[in-house]
């Protein structure tokens, strides 16, 4: 196939979250909540980012993960060749054999279309996405724009945490909560 995968489009709109607030470090939950990807897995992308040296991560109070480098900085091939294998595809036909004597008939042609591809994604940085697509534009909706001072939903929704990050609630000696 000659899409990238569902992947690198949920690293593309998990950066896209990440370069509108630069100096701040983001939860990985905040992130699923502000994209819509599901939170298991836009944790493990974000690992994954994060060994390769596209965003850095802090434990803690106060921690998440945050650009390592300005969104100008890094363009869609860093991004793909931390996430796809093999991408472009050596041969449009799929074949393994497709080097050099026994070509398909496509061979040349593709030859020239990927260091096309290539170049684009090269050309292309995550500003330039977030800039220009509605898709990543709308990463932004409330959260992202407004930080991380709200209330904020758990992954499962059942608890929730208030700003200072409390979440324990006390007992009182008659055997009632008190938060």
């Amino acid at each position: 196939m000659l899409a990238l995968s569902q992947t690198t489009g949920y690293a593309v709109l998990a950066l896209g979250c990440l370069s509108r607030t630069p100096d701040s470090y983001v939860l990985a939950k905040d992130i699923a909540r502000c994209t819509g990807i599901p939170w298991a897995y836009l944790s493990k992308v974000l690992h994954t980012l994060e060994k390769h040296g596209i965003v850095e991560s802090r434990r803690g109070y106060r921690g998440g993960f945050k650009l390592r480098r300005p969104a100008e900085q890094v363009t869609l091939e860093d991004i793909a060749a931390v996430l796809e294998r093999h991408w472009p595809p050596q041969c449009l036909l799929g074949f393994q054999e497709c080097q050099g004597e026994r070509n398909c008939p496509f061979h040349d042609f593709w030859q020239r279309e990927r260091e096309v591809i290539r170049e684009k994604l090269r050309s292309t940085t995550l500003a330039d996405l977030t800039a220009s697509s509605p898709v990543i534009g709308q990463v932004h909706l409330e959260w992202c724009d407004s930080g991380r001072d709200a209330t904020l939903q758990s992954p499962r929704g059942s608890r929730q945490r208030k700003p200072n990050g409390s979440r324990r609630e006390r007992r009182k000696s008659d055997g009632s909560y008190s938060p």
